[in-house]
């Protein structure tokens, strides 16, 4: 397991959040969390609230920004930003910041909070999967900001349904 997957595994496992707990963090804008990242997944719904955003259509910027893929895992279908040159940042970032802003993708939205799907570990149980939160330590930004974690929730949710019911 590479150091990355040590670091995220840890989080999950250390760092889970409730609707109740709270964190430290504030960006400072400094671009770190688009650099070497390859799991920048989009829902359907970003894809259309970012091609709107640069003005392209969803087949113009499928093709010019993302990578589609089998998950080796779920088998479902996904797509993904793909990384550019060796630091694998995301094509999305110019200049240090992100050139969609009003339209991130919800992934970056809830950063530096990470999502995981916990399945039932016996697998005979007929209890469903659960969506479980944890914060990671992103290593940039600082500590001046202090979040609650359902209110970064609900303000996420509220701004995606405010930007759905505009774009139609």
């Amino acid at each position: 397991m590479d150091t990355r997957m040590e670091e995220i595994v840890n989080a999950i496992e250390h760092n889970k959040l409730t609707a109740y707990d709270s964190f430290r963090f504030h960006c400072t804008q400094c671009g770190k969390c688009c650099i070497n990242r390859e799991d920048i997944l989009l829902t359907p719904l970003d894809l259309f609230r970012i091609a709107n955003e640069l003005k392209l259509s969803l087949k113009e910027f499928i093709g010019q920004y993302c990578e589609l893929y089998i998950g080796p895992d779920s088998h479902f279908p996904l797509i993904r930003l793909k990384p550019r040159g060796p630091v694998k940042r995301c094509p999305l970032l110019k200049n240090r910041r992100c050139s969609v802003h009003k339209a991130k993708p919800a992934m970056c939205a809830m950063f530096p909070i990470g999502r995981v799907i916990a399945f039932p570990e016996d697998e005979t149980s007929s209890d469903a999967p659960v969506i479980e939160y944890f914060y990671m330590n992103p290593g940039c930004g600082n500590n001046t900001g202090h979040k609650r974690y359902a209110n970064g929730l609900i303000l996420l949710v509220f701004r995606l349904m405010i930007a759905s019911s505009l774009n139609g």
